[in-house]
C-alpha cells in the first residue's frame, strides 16, 4: 500500500509498523515513538501539548483529523489531552 499524500513518512512508518516502538527522525537527540498498533490497543493514551504553537493543532487532533499524527490514534479506552492554558483551544 502506498503512503497517502497527507501522511508524513514518519507517520506512515508508525502506522504500518508491526513492532511496538519505532525510532523516528534523523537528528542526534535520542527519541522513540510508540506505534499506532500500541496506541490503538491501549486502555489509556495521553497526549501532552504545551505552548501557543500547539494551540492550532490540539482542536483538530482531538476531533480526529487524519492529517495530524495524533488525530490517527484510536485507543480502545480513553484518550486524554493534557494542555496548558495557552495550548488549549481558545487559550491565551
Amino acid at each position: 500500500m502506498d503512503r497517502p499524500p497527507h501522511c508524513s513518512p514518519d507517520t506512515w512508518r508508525c502506522r504500518r509498523s508491526g513492532g511496538g516502538v519505532a525510532t523516528i527522525g534523523a537528528d542526534a537527540r535520542p527519541r522513540f515513538t510508540l506505534t499506532y498498533p500500541v496506541l490503538d490497543s491501549s486502555r489509556d493514551v495521553a497526549f501532552l501539548a504545551t505552548g501557543a504553537r500547539k494551540r492550532d493543532v490540539v482542536a483538530p487532533a482531538r476531533a480526529g483529523d487524519h492529517a495530524l499524527p495524533a488525530g490517527l490514534a484510536r485507543a480502545i479506552g480513553r484518550l486524554h489531552w493534557l494542555t496548558n492554558r495557552v495550548a488549549a483551544p481558545g487559550g491565551g
